[in-house]
């Protein structure tokens, strides 16, 4: 049987990943393999998109970033916490390779690879944006070991790659001027719009009116010419939420259609399948439970399938949060209990809301699941405490700290690596 890769973050200082050493139909058996730094102190894994873009594909090449030994020449307005520059990096059987940077003493970083080995992400480049004091960023692309630098958005000066299709396609994000934007939500300050670039050059997906758009990770989605994302429709900010209204979009073929919020000010796309159906969340009709922010919004779970929104739901509790949509239209997340209780590991399928939290857990996720309908997910016993445990109900693996993955397919493995501690996080912050 080939092996597979499941490629996970262990760890803020170093990244690993599991081969399988032996498979039944009962059991596998895993291998943690410590991909090294490029020289420096840590390695980090996805830094753009974790969870939501293929690091790792199917013959088992690995892409991230990692520390070199170079000390940041821009300190003490690092990049990182250690002052040390980090590089793009390429992991094959063994062999680490540095994907390098753009001209000059740059950081990079690989965010995505795809079916062919191509890989995308960003690198710094010589000149200083003003709007922020550090290097400018450009989107860029690796044929194999040769980057290419993919250029930003007319007047603007950063951009960055996030996902890579098998078509070649990169879908980023860049910014289109050099103004002040009044929201910057982004990672720079001026007005950012989503892009997508085919053979090199890039074009602008633009907006729903408002300042700014930004992509949603990939999931399954591997047709050309179909981003889901994020877009501002206006320049007015809501006084319950502090920012301009928030809509999902769906761009396919050239044209962005605007997807409605559950009755809100506020929706976030997750991301889209092959079939053109979008996963997402969106807070309800008055803004319920936000406080001037979005950080404490209720929110549901929602599916838009060609025209049509459906709100998926909750267990019970106020809100709910998607993270993986397969071919099939089957989605999978968490969801709050009766009172906020507990949070647990969700699917939702043909309309209806399944709890697949185990016994005895008080905190579970589903990271995703494949078209097959076998899924991953991330549990806790000691919700609190902060130690966590990955599951699926298909077999459990003991790597250290119970690693357990399915027959999944590698981006749903890598997504049960690389999320739980987000979301962890956030469900504690909404317990409290």
């Amino acid at each position: 049987m080939q092996s597979r890769t499941l490629t996970c973050t262990t760890a803020m200082t170093f990244f690993a990943i599991l081969l399988p050493l032996q498979v039944s139909a009962q059991h596998i058996r895993y291998k943690l393999i410590d991909i090294p730094t490029l020289g420096g102190p840590a390695a980090y894994g996805n830094v753009d998109n974790a969870g939501f873009a293929q690091f790792v594909n199917n013959p088992g090449i690995v892409v991230g970033g990692a520390d070199t030994s170079i000390h940041d020449p821009n300190a003490p307005n690092c990049r990182n916490q250690d002052c040390f520059l980090d590089h793009g990096f390429r992991w094959q059987d063994g062999i680490l390779t540095d994907l390098g940077a753009l001209p000059g003493v740059n950081f990079s970083h690989a965010t995505s690879i795809n079916a062919r080995g191509w890989a995308t992400g960003g690198s710094g480049t010589a000149e200083i944006d003003p709007q922020t004091g550090n290097p400018e960023e450009h989107a860029v692309l690796w044929e194999d070991n040769e980057i290419v630098d993919l250029g930003t958005l007319r007047a603007g000066l950063d951009s960055a790659g996030l996902y890579i299709n098998n078509a070649g396609e990169v879908v980023g994000m860049a910014t289109v001027d050099t103004t002040l934007d009044s929201f910057p939500i982004g990672p720079w300050r001026s007005p950012t719009h989503a892009f997508i670039s085919r053979h090199g050059v890039m074009q602008d997906l633009g907006t729903l009116g408002g300042a700014d758009s930004f992509p949603s990770g990939g999931c399954n989605n591997e047709r050309s010419d179909l981003v889901a994302g994020v877009s501002f429709t206006n320049a007015v900010a809501n006084a319950s939420t502090g920012l301009p209204t928030q809509h999902a979009f769906l761009w396919d073929h050239g044209r962005m259609t605007s997807i409605p919020t559950l009755g809100g000010t506020f929706a976030f796309t997750q991301c889209a399948s092959n079939r053109g159906q979008v996963i997402g969340y969106s807070n309800l009709t008055g803004d319920v439970g936000c406080n001037g922010s979005l950080e404490f919004c209720t929110v549901h779970t929602f599916l838009w399938d060609h025209e049509t929104l459906q709100d998926l739901g909750t267990l019970g509790g106020t809100s709910s949060v998607p993270l993986w949509l397969n071919n099939n239209g089957e989605a999978v997340g968490g969801a709050l209990t009766a009172d906020d209780k507990e949070f647990h590991a969700t699917l939702w399928k043909n309309g209806r809301i399944t709890d697949l939290n185990g016994e005895g857990d008080c905190f579970s996720f589903a990271t995703a699941i494949n078209s097959s309908h076998r899924l991953a997910c991330l549990r806790s016993r000691l919700c609190g405490v902060g130690t966590n445990e990955l599951t699926s109900r298909c077999e459990e693996v003991a790597v250290r700290m119970k690693l357990v993955v399915s027959h999944e397919g590698v981006a749903a493995k890598q997504a049960a690596c690389v999320t739980p501690y987000l979301f962890f996080v956030m469900h504690r912050r909404r317990s409290t």
